[in-house]
């Protein structure tokens, strides 16, 4: 079956990708020395654009910048242009074309370009030509963003992809060959004599699969073309058409925190960045990469500098486990994240910074503003720290070893602006209306990439166009859930509801998600 036969057959699935976003791309890029197209104002390609529901989630926020998406499949472009169109939005162009025909000439060059799931699944021609395609049509500052496959952990992909494809071999209907793949998988699961290597893998994978759409699984998993790369061939490409590695898009998933000393001195001792990180890769068993680049000519800053942190807005949802935190020295705070992740601080300054974060989440603050709240709070809790310059030092240098090492903290280049009020009448934001129709997760006028727990909470999300009060909210939630058939897990329902929708919609508006 033609790659576009198989898309226009099976529409991939809605989605978006905060770490693609131009914003997350030029913070990373401007911590490593670069000065990248300032993401306000600036061009973005998207290669392999699916149905649009990425760019369209980037353009949407940053009005003042151009984004291009081209794909194989004349469907999902028409639905591109179509949900374009229907949000308003102005300053997006898609096209239906192969990539292989791609050229500066119809497109000129950008500032921005990203290629997400595409690489591993097309064949090796199409996908070196997109490596020439980088190298032509990536402005002289510009940052190139490749996720893709990854040796040695993508071995244990390819087993299952073999088992799929040899159980239904011979099947036409997606969802035919997609219910054999499970089915199969989940005898292997359950019945596989080897306990040690085989069974696990096949549970996990099982495990894995069943979270996923039908799409997801007959688009890559029974694909006709699946080429993973090592790490190192994925730097041979870049250098092939003049190109450098930056660093993961994830900037922290290049920390060797996670490592033992041992590995640690080991990796220390190997002077080449792609032959390190290759190492690095065989003791993580990582089985996919999300890599940033650049032009061969700039100048990279491999040991950023911590004040350059001035220059960006910070995010985080830590919030400290005490309501009243002792921010004075010495004082050891734990703080945790949204998903349960946690660090200890005892700096007062620190601490007092992400106290301030943590109640401003999701709106991102400019660091020079944060330490200038952070001294205000301290000073309002009776602790004068000495030393001023000194101890804002140690604090950017705290905060830029978190987004280091951790995903519990965030640097943004743009300051977005959003209510964070819950007005008589909620309206979810255009956009985050139009994702929910096909997602389940929706984009915040701050930016962020807000997950929606369970249905009842899609159903407020829905239910909330700004024509309803709080008490037609609480009616028409009530209403969903008395008609709502066995799918819905009514023990995880809470005991007082509505104590739980206006808690919900107070921290959905923190995030931005309502229109003001």
């Amino acid at each position: 079956m033609e790659i576009s036969e198989a898309y226009d057959r099976l529409p991939y699935p809605s989605k978006f990708f905060n770490l693609t976003n131009p914003d997350h791309l030029a913070a990373v890029a401007m911590l490593l020395g670069l000065e990248p197209a300032p993401p306000e104002k600036c061009t973005v390609l998207e290669l392999g654009c699916g149905n649009g529901s990425n760019l369209i989630a980037h353009a949407y926020n940053l009005k003042e910048s151009q984004f291009v998406g081209v794909d194989i499949s004349g469907g999902h472009i028409e639905a591109a242009e179509r949900s374009a169109e229907e949000l308003g939005i102005k300053n997006t162009k898609f096209r239906q074309m192969d990539v292989k025909d791609l050229s500066e000439k119809d497109f000129g060059r950008f500032d921005y370009i990203i290629a997400h799931g595409l690489i591993s699944w097309i064949p090796l021609e199409v996908r070196d030509r997109i490596f020439e395609v980088y190298g032509e049509l990536l402005n002289e500052n510009g940052i190139g963003y490749i996720s893709y496959n990854a040796y040695p952990g993508a071995r244990q992909r390819e087993m299952i992809r073999d088992v799929f494809r040899y159980h239904t071999e011979g099947g036409e209907e997606p969802e035919e060959r997609v219910r054999g793949s499970l089915e199969i998988l989940e005898m292997l699961a359950g019945h596989s004599v080897d306990s040690k290597i085989h069974r696990p893998i096949f549970t996990h994978e099982f495990e894995r699969h069943s979270r996923h759409s039908v799409s997801d699984i007959f688009h890559d998993e029974l694909a006709d073309h699946y080429h993973p790369l090592h790490f190192y061939e994925f730097n041979e490409l870049l250098e092939r058409n003049g190109l450098k590695f930056l660093s993961e898009a994830e900037y922290h998933a290049m920390s060797m925190g996670q490592f033992s000393e041992e590995v640690r001195e080991f990796a220390d001792g190997i002077d080449d960045l792609v032959r390190r990180e290759q190492y690095l890769d065989y003791f993580r068993g990582r089985a996919f990469r999300q890599t940033l680049f650049c032009r061969n000519g700039l100048e990279i800053e491999r040991a950023p500098d911590p004040s350059l942190i001035e220059r960006f807005y910070a995010a985080s949802s830590m919030k400290p486990d005490s309501p009243e935190p002792d921010l004075s020295p010495g004082k050891v705070i734990h703080f945790t994240g949204n998903r349960g992740q946690g660090i200890q601080i005892d700096h007062p300054l620190t601490k007092a910074a992400l106290c301030i974060l943590g109640q401003e989440w999701g709106r991102p603050v400019h660091v020079p503003i944060l330490l200038q709240s952070a001294r205000q709070l301290l000073e309002h809790a009776g602790i004068m720290i000495e030393n001023d310059d000194s101890q804002e030092s140690i604090t950017r240098t705290i905060l830029f070893r978190i987004f280091e090492g951790t995903d519990l903290l965030e640097f943004h280049t743009v300051g977005l602006e959003a209510s964070q009020t819950v007005s008589d009448r909620p309206k979810l934001n255009r956009l985050a209306r139009w994702q929910l129709e096909s997602a389940r997760n929706v984009t915040s006028l701050f930016g962020l990439n807000v997950g929606v727990r369970d249905e009842v909470s899609a159903e407020l999300l829905r239910l909330a166009d700004g024509t309803r009060t709080h008490a037609e909210l609480l009616a028409g939630v009530e209403e969903f859930i008395d008609s709502a058939d066995k799918a819905l897990d009514r023990t995880e329902l809470p005991d007082d509801l509505e104590s739980w929708m206006n808690e919900s919609l107070s921290e959905l508006a923190k995030l931005g998600v309502f229109e003001a």
